[in-house]
């Protein structure tokens, strides 16, 4: 790999770094808050800093990771990885429960389909790619599920 594509990936992972060090050293946190902060950091320390991670929709990469430890902004793509964890959190504690299927989680795009299904009301019933909405729509109407994801409203989630 080319120098010029590794050095903002690297940037990525040293800006990570250095605000978990920067968080080790505020004396408010609890001893179990620390912890995890140094935990983190020895998992950044141990893990490449472009490599593929598994057991997630679409390919997801180790770069992904870098803006959980800073301020950043967390993108559409993090969100949706932390609705995928949530999923999967959702369906093995559904095994454990009668009322396993009740949660629905969906990912970002949700919002942005529903609003564009109710601008398209005349194709709304008919139109096969949304059939997907009218199921969960029905599902939520039914109160035979609830309905968890995150909204982007003005460019925030």
């Amino acid at each position: 790999m080319h120098a010029s594509l590794i050095r903002p990936v690297k940037e990525k992972w040293l800006l990570a770094s250095n605000r978990l060090r920067d968080q080790q050293r505020i004396e408010d946190y609890d001893s179990d808050s620390k912890q995890t902060i140094s935990d983190a950091q020895n998992m950044l320390c141990s893990i490449g800093w472009s490599t593929k991670i598994n057991g997630f929709p679409g390919p997801v990469t180790t770069e992904s990771l870098t803006p959980y430890f800073t301020t950043q902004w967390l993108s559409d793509e993090q969100e949706n990885q932390m609705l995928h964890l949530l999923k999967q959190q959702v369906i093995l504690g559904s095994e454990h429960r009668e009322d396993s299927d009740d949660i629905e989680v969906v990912n970002t795009f949700f919002l942005a389909s529903l609003k564009n299904a109710y601008h398209t009301q005349e194709t709304y019933s008919t139109d096969p790619w949304k059939s997907w909405i009218r199921k969960i729509g029905q599902d939520l109407g039914s109160g035979l599920k609830s309905l968890a994801t995150l909204g982007n409203i003005n460019s925030n989630h």
